[in-house]
């Protein structure tokens, strides 16, 4: 078995996307999941996420460049009912993951964590040397696995790499999953249902196109600074309501709308979240390339084609 690349939790949104952006560069490409095989390219081999401990007789003869670690089981809005499960199901698996970067070696293993959650309540655009006071379990898993990421770097040499994203949206986000306002919102036009929208859509966000993520990922991967931590994010807000807005003109144009259901406040939701985004700049000269409007129609004609 061969693999430049161990690409765990990869068959997910953020996964399939930097899949098709790995084997585009010439890597192979070991793809991670805890389900079925997705469909593959030539360069891409499945593992199963129970069998992780035989891939360093598989791969010791062949070692990896480098581990993209983008597993995580839970969602804020789940961690919030059952923080126990959060914790188990997430902390143990990363911890397995640090030590099989601590038996093969790779060049980097980067961690991608939650720019949305780990800092809780804080001024905006909000910089990686503000400390973390997440306000739902799943941003306390995070922090905690950043932690440990960075421990087994400081301890054990695994050259670790933390990234906090902000909100991913675009093509190949599924419009019925618990996570991702855009593509639930425009899920909920083409079902004709409700959309929960809660506080008022007071909240400030931050949104990033998948495509710019992926290519912030390469980025850190050539020209990152190991041990270090960089937020990954358009450096730019928008409130959900007035996002909502720009949705609604959107499908509007297909003779759709986005019916909103008003909900309360949750406690565990971040008031603002705007990322600052020069570290990552500075040490990479990467930049977000779309903007949110051409993000939108993107995603919008990706969904309408499916």
């Amino acid at each position: 078995m061969t693999a430049s690349i161990i690409l765990i939790g990869g068959a997910g949104f953020l996964g399939s996307a930097l899949r098709t952006v790995l084997a585009a560069r010439g890597h192979e490409v070991l793809v991670v999941g805890r389900g079925a095989a997705p469909a593959l390219g030539d360069r891409e081999t499945y593992v199963r996420a129970d069998d992780l401990n035989q891939l360093p007789g598989l791969l010791a003869a062949t070692p990896s460049d480098a581990i993209i670690d983008l597993a995580y089981a839970t969602v804020p809005s789940t961690s919030a009912g059952d923080p126990v499960g959060d914790f188990s199901d997430n902390l143990g698996a990363l911890l397995r993951h640090l030590e099989l970067a601590r038996s093969l070696r790779p060049r980097r293993y980067i961690f991608v964590s939650s720019g949305g959650t780990v800092y809780g309540d804080a001024p905006s655009p909000v910089a990686e040397t503000l400390a973390g006071r997440p306000l739902s379990p799943y941003g306390i898993t995070k922090l905690a696995c950043e932690h440990y990421a960075l421990l087994y770097y400081r301890v054990h040499d695994v050259p670790a790499i933390v990234l906090r994203p902000s909100n991913v949206y675009g093509p190949g986000q599924r419009p019925r999953a618990e996570q991702g306002i855009i593509a639930a919102a425009f899920g909920a036009a083409i079902d004709r249902r409700p959309l929960p929208l809660f506080d008022g859509g007071a909240q400030i966000r931050d949104f990033l196109y998948v495509d710019d993520f992926c290519a912030a990922v390469m980025a850190v991967l050539d020209r990152g600074s190991i041990g270090d931590i960089y937020n990954v994010g358009s450096g730019a807000g928008i409130s959900i309501r007035d996002l909502l807005d720009r949705i609604g003109t959107i499908t509007g144009e297909d003779g759709l709308s986005v019916r909103l259901d008003p909900r309360p406040r949750r406690r565990f939701d971040v008031s603002a979240s705007v990322l600052d985004i020069a570290r990552l700049a500075s040490a990479t000269g990467w930049a977000p390339a779309t903007g949110l409007d051409i993000g939108l129609r993107q995603t919008w004609d990706w969904l309408k084609s499916r």
